[in-house]
């Protein structure tokens, strides 16, 4: 007696038949995704995105001010290149 071999597909019978879809309805699925997230991004409300896209820049002018005003409020300056800003001489001329 012959052992039998083992089939891993199954054999479509008249109760059971494999559903084999392969790539035939991707073209169909990406387009119903996109169709999904366009509707999605329409549906967006605007009022909300302008309010915090306003807010962030307002918060951002204000930290550009801010960060503007820090040295003279700290009484920091700036010293060019080869000055001197103490009004000393130099110790050959004294």
């Amino acid at each position: 007696m012959a052992t039998p071999t083992f089939d891993k597909t199954h054999t479509p019978s008249k109760w059971w038949r494999p559903v084999n879809y392969g790539w035939e309805y991707f073209g169909i699925a990406l387009v119903a995704v996109a169709v999904v997230v366009t509707v999605g991004i329409g549906l967006m409300p605007e009022e909300s995105e302008k309010s915090r896209v306003a807010e962030a820049v307002a918060h951002d002018a204000a930290r550009q001010e801010r960060i503007r005003r820090e040295p003279e409020d700290l009484g920091l300056f700036y010293i060019e290149p080869g000055t001197n800003p103490f009004p000393t001489k130099p110790p050959s001329e004294q």
